[in-house]
C-alpha cells in the first residue's frame, strides 16, 4: 500500500486535544434525589482541588479518536499499487494532432488528459522498466528513448503539446513497430482520440475522445465581377448537438467588411454569400462571432486574393452553365468560350494557361498550358475501362479535394478510368477512378469522367469548391505554389534565382530567412497570415499566403469508442488502474460518526 499525500499526518495533533478534553473536570450540576446513598461519592468529588480528573473509559472518546484517525488516513489517499505491465520495455505513443486541442471536459483538453494518463501509467511501472515516448501527427517524433528514469519521462510528457497538424497515431505506430522488433518483451500504449489498429504492435488504446459541441468555418472562397466588386462565400458547419444561431463576421486585412446572421441545424452545413464588396486588399477572413465551443482554432478561416497576372482560359464546350458560373469565382481568370472543336488549331496561335475540354477533344492537343478534360475520351493520355450507371462517387484525399474530405455524390452515368502512372486519383467509382490529376511531361492535366448534368454535384455546395480547387491547381502562378494551405503543409517558394534569399514574416511577427531562393517551406505550424519578401534587381517582391486549421481535425468520425474493439482490453478509457482506498475509508468514517451519534443519544 502507498500514500499519495503525507501532509495529513500533521493532523495527528488533534488526538491529544480530544484526550485533554476528556481529562477536564466536568462542571457540577445539581440534581434532586430521594436517597443519601450517593453522598459519599459526591463528597469525594467536592474534595478535588484541581480542574483535572482521572481519565475514565469513555466509548465516545474512543469513537472520536478512531474517526479522526480514519479521516487522516483518507486524506493521505492510500492506494494499492498495481503494476501496469511486466514487459521490460514500454512505448508510449501520444497523438498530438489538431483534434487533441479539443476540450475533453470543462477544465481540460484531450491533450492534457492524454498526458495525465501517460504520467499515471509511468508512475505504476516497475522501477527497471525502460520507457520510450513518441509523439505522432503528420509525422512521428521520438521524444525519449529507452530510459529507466521515471522523472525524466514525466518531464518529457509534461512538455508535450498538441499541434495544429492533421494526423493521428499511424506514424507513431510504424515507429513503435520498428522499435519493439529488437526487444523480447514490450508493450505499446496509444493515447489518442482517433482509432488505430494495434494488431501489429500489440498493446492497447487509451481513448481520450469525448462528445463536445463544435462549429467550424470550413472554407472561404472569393471571386470578382466585371466591375471589380468582390463576392465571398464561406461554408459553415455545425457538429454540435444543438441548433447554431450566430453571426459570421467577414474581415478584409483586419477591417470588418460585412456581418451576416446564420442559423444551422445540428449536423448540417450552410454556405454564406457576401456580395458586392468593395475591397482591394490581400487577405479575407471569415469568423464565427462569440461562439464558445470545444475547439476555437477552427472558428475562422482565411483566403488570399492573389495579385498574379491574369490567367487566360479556353473553354471548349457546347453548353455548361454550371461550369461557367463556378469558374467565374476565380479571381483574375479570363475565359474564352467556343464550341468549334474542328477549328481548335486556330486557337493555338494564342497562348492559354488552361484548356478546358468539356465533352469534346481536338485532334491535336496543345503542347503548352494545363488541360482539364470533362466527360472526354483521350486514348493518348488515359484509358476508359467502362461506362458505369447509377453509381456513388467518393472523394479521396488529394490536393484538389481540400475541404471535401469524406464527401460522396450520385451519378447516373460515369466513365470509369484507369489511373495513369503520372497521375493521382481524387474521385473513385467502385474499383475505378472517376477523376485524377497529375503532371504529364511539363503540363498539368486533370480529368473528370462524368458530365456534370448526369450528377447531383452541381446542386451541392461542394461543387464550386471542387472547381475552385482544380482551377487553382491548374493555373497557379507567382512566387508561391499556393495561397492557402493547412497547418503543417509545405508550400513551395520560388523566388528569383539572382535575387536575395526570401524572408518570411510569420503570424507571430518573427522573421525567418530561407536557405535558398527556391525552397519547400515547412514552417507552417501556426495558423494566420505569412508574408514572403525578396529583394531582386533593386525591387522588393512581396506575396502573402495563409495557413488554416485543418478542418478534418474538427470532427473525428473514426473514434476508438466507435470501433469494433470498443469496450475490450484493446480500447480503454484509462490506463490499467490501481485500487484507490480513499472513498472506502471515507464511507467507514461516516459509519463511525453515525455510531457515535447513536451512543451519545442513548447516554
Amino acid at each position: 500500500m502507498k500514500f499519495l499525500y503525507l501532509w495529513p499526518l500533521a493532523l495527528l495533533v488533534l488526538i491529544p486535544i480530544i484526550i485533554i478534553m476528556y481529562l477536564l473536570k466536568q462542571k457540577a450540576v445539581d440534581h434532586p434525589f430521594s436517597s443519601l446513598f450517593l453522598w459519599k461519592e459526591m463528597y469525594k468529588n467536592m474534595q478535588a482541588n484541581t480542574p483535572w480528573e482521572k481519565l475514565k473509559k469513555n466509548l465516545l472518546m474512543y469513537l472520536q479518536i478512531a474517526t479522526v484517525l480514519i479521516l487522516i488516513f483518507a486524506l493521505m489517499s492510500p492506494y494499492i499499487k498495481s503494476e501496469t505491465t511486466s514487459a521490460g520495455h514500454v512505448v508510449l505513443v501520444l497523438d498530438t494532432s489538431g483534434s487533441m486541442n479539443t476540450k475533453y471536459d470543462d477544465g481540460h483538453t484531450r491533450m492534457e488528459v492524454a498526458v495525465s494518463e501517460a504520467i499515471d501509467y509511468v508512475d505504476k511501472l516497475p522501477g527497471d522498466t525502460s520507457i520510450s515516448i513518441i509523439t505522432s501527427d503528420k509525422e512521428a517524433v521520438l521524444v525519449l528513448t529507452d530510459s529507466v528514469d521515471k522523472s525524466l519521462a514525466k518531464r518529457r510528457l509534461n512538455a508535450i503539446e498538441a499541434t495544429n497538424y492533421m494526423g493521428d497515431c499511424s506514424f507513431g505506430m510504424e515507429m513503435a513497430e520498428s522499435m519493439i522488433a529488437q526487444w523480447e518483451s514490450a508493450e505499446v500504449v496509444y493515447f489518442t482520440d482517433t482509432y488505430v489498429s494495434c494488431k501489429t504492435t500489440g498493446g492497447y488504446i487509451v481513448d481520450v475522445y469525448s462528445e463536445q459541441d463544435n462549429a467550424v468555418v470550413e472554407y472561404v472562397g472569393h471571386g470578382t465581377d466585371s466591375e471589380g466588386m468582390l463576392t465571398v462565400l464561406a461554408k459553415v458547419s455545425n457538429f454540435g448537438s444543438k441548433e447554431l444561431k450566430t453571426d459570421i463576421n467577414l474581415y478584409g486585412d483586419d477591417e470588418m467588411l460585412a456581418v451576416k446572421e446564420v442559423t444551422i441545424p445540428s449536423g448540417d452545413s450552410e454556405i454564406v454569400y457576401f456580395e458586392n464588396l468593395a475591397f482591394d486588399g490581400k487577405v479575407i477572413y471569415a469568423e464565427l462571432h462569440d461562439v464558445k465551443d470545444a475547439l476555437t482554432l477552427d472558428n475562422g478561416c482565411y483566403d488570399v486574393i492573389t495579385e498574379a497576372s491574369e490567367c487566360n482560359v479556353l473553354l471548349m464546350t457546347e453548353q455548361n452553365l454550371y461550369l461557367e458560373k463556378a469558374m467565374a469565382l476565380m479571381d483574375g481568370v479570363k475565359v474564352t468560350k467556343s464550341n468549334d472543336i474542328d477549328g481548335f488549331k486556330d486557337f493555338l496561335s494564342q497562348e492559354y494557361d488552361l484548356y478546358v475540354f468539356d465533352g469534346m477533344v481536338p485532334a491535336e492537343l496543345p503542347k503548352n498550358g494545363s488541360m482539364l478534360f470533362i466527360n472526354c475520351e483521350c486514348p493518348e493520355l488515359y484509358t476508359v475501362a467502362d461506362t458505369l450507371e447509377g453509381i456513388l462517387l467518393k472523394v479521396k484525399d488529394s490536393k484538389v479535394t481540400k475541404y471535401l474530405e469524406d464527401y460522396s455524390f450520385g451519378a447516373s452515368k460515369v466513365k470509369a478510368m484507369e489511373v495513369p502512372g503520372w497521375a493521382d486519383s481524387f474521385l473513385t467509382a467502385g474499383n475505378f477512378s472517376a477523376g485524377f490529376i497529375g503532371t504529364y511531361g511539363t503540363q498539368q492535366v486533370c480529368v473528370l469522367g462524368m458530365d456534370f448534368h448526369d450528377t447531383e454535384l452541381p446542386l451541392k455546395s461542394e461543387f464550386p469548391i471542387l472547381i475552385y480547387n482544380i482551377m487553382n491547381e491548374c493555373v497557379s502562378t507567382g512566387m508561391l505554389s499556393a495561397s492557402v494551405v493547412n497547418a503543417g503543409s509545405a508550400i513551395k517558394v520560388s523566388g528569383k534565382i539572382d535575387g536575395a534569399k526570401p524572408v518570411i514574416e510569420r503570424p507571430d511577427g518573427k522573421n525567418e530567412e530561407l536557405v535558398g531562393t527556391i525552397v519547400n517551406y515547412t514552417g507552417t505550424n501556426e495558423t494566420g497570415v505569412y508574408e514572403v519578401e525578396q529583394n531582386a534587381d533593386g525591387e522588393k517582391l512581396s506575396e502573402v499566403f495563409a495557413v488554416n486549421f485543418p478542418k478534418n481535425e474538427s470532427f473525428i468520425q473514426n473514434t476508438p469508442g466507435g470501433s469494433l474493439e470498443a469496450g475490450t482490453s484493446v480500447v480503454q478509457a484509462t490506463v490499467n488502474s490501481s485500487l484507490n482506498l480513499r472513498n472506502v475509508i471515507i464511507i467507514l468514517a461516516l459509519i463511525l460518526l453515525c455510531i457515535e451519534w447513536i451512543v451519545y443519544i442513548r447516554r
